[in-house]
């Protein structure tokens, strides 16, 4: 069967963007210049930078890129502009939900109050179908988290659908944070937990165990628990039982080292042993990527095919945090979108 190729036509859902991440190009440069900071490029090549120094290989080396996106997130008219031309482009890209996320307490450095940051973040977003994720860093204090899952709560009424945890994964576990998750858990936040993206088994187990994660960041090294003769461990059962949506990001995936191309990519693998997983961007100024381009090179490299498109859509939207009502729209959305798709290859006269 034909590999996928309608994705600008396709009603998509983004569970993992990160505002940071999805600057445009020229918005950096004038953000920057408007700060008097000088650029670490030629004026004009933001985009080619921010790509070169993402093909790091290394997960550290491409979260560096993100002290300069952050120099421009520190004055709450800045993330308002942010968030609204990150709505928009999603938007224009035929996004018909999304979950934004970003890390309030890291927008403090000259003054700016978290509060302030999020409810700027959150004016951007009014009016587009986007939600947002506010991420505590697993580096950073604990009571840091707390914060985070505070500031989260204050808001969920207002836009704020969860919570995520973010940053290094190496030497950082999720167990440091596990009371903050406690909380966010008991309250009923929605909670993600980047794990599995270069880290292991550990990793994974402290997200599901400690973290009470409801999905997981990228996860893609559940590959690592397959046993010898190709079984599932305990741990990977137990995320495929309860259903644990992936927020799988293969062009960031490939440019952080976590594998070395997308042809090693283990998709494939995660979709054959039925683990639920989803195509997001990550950080779409680091990839040089729109949602449609990420749907383009997936179907490509792993042989997507329409219904493929059409089921992994769905399997989105059943992990969205903007409650059943939202759930129901979008599952609708995509109803219509598959009748219209079957419509249109049944030719006149058959």
């Amino acid at each position: 069967m034909a590999h996928f190729s309608d994705s600008a036509s396709l009603p998509k859902i983004v569970l993992h963007d990160h505002l940071d991440g999805g600057l445009r190009p020229d918005t950096v440069e004038e953000l920057l210049h408007a700060q008097g900071v000088a650029l670490p490029w030629t004026p004009g090549q933001a985009s080619a930078w921010f790509q070169t120094q993402a093909n790091a290989k290394s997960l550290p080396r491409y979260l560096d890129t993100f002290e300069i996106t952050l120099a421009c997130m520190q004055r709450a008219d800045f993330i308002q502009r942010i968030a609204r031309e990150a709505a928009q482009d999603l938007v224009m890209d035929n996004v018909r939900y999304a979950e934004l996320r970003f890390a309030p307490l890291l927008c403090t450095r000259n003054g700016l109050s978290p509060e302030a940051a999020v409810e700027a973040a959150l004016d951007g977003l009014r009016g587009y179908p986007i939600k947002l994720l506010l991420c505590a860093m697993r580096q950073n204090d604990p009571a840091d988290s707390m914060r985070t899952v505070d500031l989260a709560l204050r808001y969920r009424d207002h836009g704020v659908v969860g919570v995520d945890l973010a940053g290094p994964e190496e030497g950082f576990l999720p167990s440091r944070h596990t009371s903050a998750f406690k909380k966010a858990e008991s309250a009923g936040l929605g909670i993600t937990i980047h794990a599995g993206e270069v880290s292991g088994r550990e990793s994974l187990r402290s997200a599901v165990k400690e973290g009470f994660a409801h999905r997981l960041g990228h996860g893609i090294q559940l590959i690592s628990t397959m046993q010898a003769n190709g079984g599932l461990d305990p741990l990977a059962w137990e995320i495929l039982e309860r259903n644990l949506v992936l927020e799988v990001c293969p062009s960031s995936n490939v440019q952080t080292g976590a594998v070395s191309s997308m042809a090693t990519h283990p998709w494939k693998v995660l979709d054959y042993l039925g683990f639920p997983i989803t195509l997001n961007t990550d950080n779409r100024l680091m990839g040089g990527v729109s949602t449609s381009m990420e749907w383009d090179r997936a179907a490509l490299a792993f042989g997507i095919t329409p219904s493929d498109a059409i089921r992994h859509t769905e399997t989105a939207i059943g992990g969205i945090f903007g409650g059943e009502s939202m759930k129901a729209e979008l599952r609708q959305t995509l109803r219509n979108y598959e009748t219209q798709s079957m419509s249109s290859t049944i030719s006149p006269g058959n």
